[in-house]
């Protein structure tokens, strides 16, 4: 995943980045841990690099509203696609960028709304 190593890491204190490797079952109550050690947390956002559609979100939603407990919640993705190619390399750079930068992002958006 891109925000690890982006360039701009190091500069976005504001956020803490948690990564779930297993899916299922869902680490719900290790990942609720993780969470009360941000005392500060307002938000929680999945993201994903492939369509919204083609990972895993349709699947954690669920779980993640459980672990949010009233928390915004929302989702960081590419679109609702038939394809998960972007059709050039360009434009795939581009949109990484886009999602990066929408990861950043301080604005909470709504309960379960895409950023």
């Amino acid at each position: 995943m891109d925000l690890l190593t982006h360039g701009d890491r190091a500069a976005q204190t504001h956020v803490a980045i948690c990564r779930v490797e297993q899916l299922y079952p869902f680490p719900a109550a290790a990942l609720g841990e993780v969470c009360k050690r941000y005392s500060g947390l307002k938000e929680i956002v999945w993201m994903q690099e492939v369509p919204e559609n083609m990972g895993a979100w349709d699947f954690v939603e669920s779980w993640l509203q459980e672990v949010a407990a009233g928390l915004p919640l929302s989702v960081v993705a590419r679109p609702r696609s038939s394809s998960p190619a972007e059709g050039s390399a360009a434009r795939h750079a581009q949109n990484q960028e886009r999602l990066i930068a929408q990861a950043w992002a301080s604005t909470p958006p709504q309960k379960g709304s895409k950023r």
